[in-house]
């Protein structure tokens, strides 16, 4: 009976040490959570709030001037596509759609790495040549988005859909003028190659939207007129998807053939005045 006594008491005294001790790692465990919280407040929250006041001033915008100035309701500038659309259904421009996230992510590769070379190699003369590359995939992604050249400009504003064009062709021959040293360090024919693309894409859009041999092209093929307009807009956006991939996969191949090794061989000293900051989770633990 006293053995039992003591065995009872030695169990007791080991749960109230198992229990003291978890209350004891829980305390600290919320004491680093609190810490952690506290770090992310103060580096994040003065980003966030830019982030958000930026996004609500642009959306304010867009919809004060559609509501004002065009009377356009707020719906139409807030739903999806398709949604306003009776009978739209989920695979409405899946293609076109497809085209806008290869856009998205060539601009976003060639952001992140001006960003990335002003950090590390601030001497590169690829930084220049990859934001420039970034506005000018920004403008081809709204145009595409936005229908900029076929509606917006035009119909809204009242310029001409060449001269939408003819802007968009001199910046991109000043892109390329102004970078040719860059580019020809570079696998320059993938360039060519999407360039070549997309042109041809305008090429037929232009043609087919002004109808000028749309007599001559039904006299040679036979074809009926709303086949031949389907295999104008077949070949006007295969080309342009084409194009734009091969785009993404030019800057793709820039960031790690030319920007990764640059960042790479970059001068110690250089990373060492400006260290990548520690994460709050090592910070803390």
């Amino acid at each position: 009976m006293i053995y039992t006594y003591h065995y009872f008491q030695i169990d007791f005294l080991l749960i109230i040490f198992i229990l003291s001790s978890v209350r004891f790692i829980e305390k600290e465990l919320d004491m680093k959570i609190q810490k952690q919280l506290l770090q992310q407040i103060k580096k994040t929250s003065l980003l966030l709030f830019k982030a958000w006041g930026l996004y609500l001033i642009i959306t304010g915008l867009v919809i004060g001037i559609g509501r004002i100035r065009f009377n356009i309701p707020v719906w139409y500038l807030t739903k999806d596509p398709n949604a306003l659309i009776e009978g739209g259904d989920f695979y409405f421009g899946a293609l076109s759609n497809l085209g806008i996230i290869l856009w998205t992510i060539a601009a976003t590769l060639c952001f992140f790495s001006t960003i990335y070379l002003k950090r590390y190699s601030p001497n590169s003369s690829f930084r220049l040549f990859l934001l420039h590359g970034g506005i000018l995939t920004t403008l081809l992604l709204l145009d595409d988005l936005y229908m900029w050249h076929e509606v917006m400009f035009p119909v809204y504003f009242g310029i001409n859909t060449y001269l939408v064009y003819g802007s968009y062709l001199i910046y991109a021959l000043y892109f390329v003028i102004r970078f040719r040293t860059t580019i020809l360090k570079t696998e320059y024919l993938v360039l060519l190659a999407s360039i070549f693309l997309i042109a041809l894409s305008v090429l037929v859009d232009i043609v087919h939207d002004s109808q000028i041999l749309d007599a001559t092209l039904l006299n040679l093929t036979g074809l009926r007129p709303d086949l031949l307009g389907e295999l104008a807009v077949l070949l006007e956006e295969t080309s342009k998807g084409l194009g734009i991939l091969t785009w993404l996969i030019y800057f793709s191949r820039v960031l790690f053939i030319n920007v990764l090794p640059a960042v790479k061989h970059a001068d110690i000293e250089t990373l060492k005045r400006k260290p990548i900051s520690t994460p709050v989770s090592q910070e803390i633990g």
